[in-house]
């Protein structure tokens, strides 16, 4: 769902910047994992690194090598030297070696860096083969890879969406293969040969400038439901950078009694469309649309989640901003209200504007009870911040948009079970000439629906500004 009033907000959220340093999207078959290079601390390392992946080596590619950490040891995931072909007679081969190239040290060994092997005794014996420090290697002398022979090149780091992929694929099983694979994690174990679905590929490898965190809004911010069903948004992802932001997802970092997925929907229909939680390419200035649902294990009140909206090739996540990308559900034992709430304001921006010659500006919400009938209260407020204005609601004809009755700090009335109900309000300055400054992350005005107990039952927010 384009959310088209959303957006004017969210795009003075996320800058657009341009990045030099280049992202590269190993795409395996346990994940997505991004390494975003460091060609400014080892610029002749990242040049052979890129040599392999300009020529295809590393397509088919594997990690071949998966170290614990026991006895004191590093804790790595090792890749480069093989490969394994589909349809291959003969199983994995090697992967082309290039010169060797002198060592580069200038970065530790932490958890999450992408370095170079070599061969013991030889700081400049690099050629293919590389590791991720799945912990924080670079140690203490003499023994911490910041040390040994000269310390070991990092060329990169995994991006923080990747590090969940690198940490499945360190928990793997181990097997021995033999000489050259004494240590292969496996994604099943193996009961004769080897075989190529067993290991964890490289099925592509795709280049990607580094792009600027997205922005993302979620629609409605908040359901109430029975614990025995399901609850369902939409969210929006902005793209703001001007390259493409690579493997966009969507997951909740707040832990809740709930199952969660999503899926891509067209702009125009909103209608799911494809898999179940996928990795979207979204283009440059572009947006994707997603619907998201979650399915109660158990019952809970109402609880604020936060989610992490992220793409592999981004400097970071979206910044939560509660009332814009964060979602309150509750599950209930107990029928309740499931107030559906959205806001319009004038131009679909967002953004509702107090004119300082007027010193009250007005937005509208359209609700619809998804669920039972009960007596709700409808009331607005500007959350944790202070701003200098008041807030006032009422309900409307739907038809002409009209007040039927005086605004009041609070509306009390029975909402049906599929019921409808539209409001509007109204911002009324405290002091003639006092100003809101443009920050929509932080100057918003709520609008909540609760029940007689004061539970949340609905809610949505848009931003709040004078202008002259």
């Amino acid at each position: 769902m384009a959310h088209p009033y959303l957006i004017g907000g969210l795009l003075t959220l996320c800058a657009s910047t341009a990045f030099a340093d280049p992202s590269i999207r190993l795409r395996s078959t346990a994940g997505d994992l991004f390494i975003n290079l460091t060609p400014d601390a080892a610029p002749n390392t990242v040049a052979n690194f890129l040599d392999y992946v300009d020529n295809g080596d590393f397509i088919n590619a594997f990690f071949h090598e998966s170290q614990t950490g026991e006895n004191g040891g590093p804790r790595t995931l090792s890749a480069g030297q093989f490969r394994w072909s589909p349809g291959s007679f003969v199983g994995r081969s090697n992967v082309r070696t290039g010169p060797t190239i002198d060592n580069e040290f200038n970065q530790s060994n932490a958890r999450g860096t992408v370095a170079m092997v070599r061969e013991a005794g030889d700081p400049n014996s690099a050629t293919n083969s590389w590791f991720i420090n799945v912990a924080d290697n670079g140690g203490v002398a003499p023994n911490g890879l910041d040390f040994v022979d000269g310390g070991a090149t990092v060329f990169g780091t995994i991006s923080e969406s990747s590090m969940q992929v690198v940490d499945n694929i360190a928990a793997l099983a181990i097997e021995d293969q033999g000489r050259d694979l004494p240590l292969l994690p496996v994604l099943t174990a193996t009961a004769a040969n080897l075989r190529r679905d067993q290991v964890v590929l490289f099925e592509s490898i795709t280049e990607f400038a580094a792009t600027s965190r997205p922005a993302s809004a979620v629609l409605p911010l908040s359901r109430s439901i029975s614990s025995t069903g399901s609850a369902s948004a939409f969210a929006t992802i902005v793209n703001s950078g001007d390259t493409i932001a690579a493997s966009c997802r969507i997951q909740p970092s707040t832990t809740i009694a709930a199952d969660f997925s999503y899926r891509e929907t067209d702009p125009v229909t909103n209608v799911a469309v494809g898999e179940e939680n996928p990795l979207l390419d979204i283009a440059a200035n572009d947006l994707a649309t997603l619907v998201f649902s979650f399915t109660p294990t158990a019952a809970f009140d109402s609880t604020l989640i936060e989610f992490e909206f992220n793409c592999g090739n981004a400097t970071a996540a979206a910044a939560t901003t509660i009332g814009v990308n964060t979602f309150v559900l509750s599950a209930l034992d107990t029928p309740s209200a499931d107030m559906v709430a959205l806001a319009g304001t004038i131009g679909n921006t967002g953004i509702t504007d107090i004119p300082a010659g007027t010193d009250s500006g007005a937005f509208v919400v359209a609700t619809s009870n998804l669920g039972s009938a009960e007596v709700i209260t409808a009331s607005a407020n500007t959350g944790d911040v202070n701003l200098p204005v008041s807030l006032f609601v009422c309900p409307t004809n739907p038809a002409t948009g009209q007040c039927q009755i005086d605004p009041a700090v609070t509306v009390e009335a029975t909402q049906a079970a599929g019921g409808t109900a539209t409001y509007a309000i109204f911002a009324q300055l405290t002091q003639t000439g006092s100003g809101i400054p443009f920050d929509p992350a932080v100057n918003r005005a709520f609008v909540e629906f609760r029940s007689a107990d004061g539970s949340l039952r609905g809610s949505t927010s848009v931003a709040l500004r004078t202008v002259p």
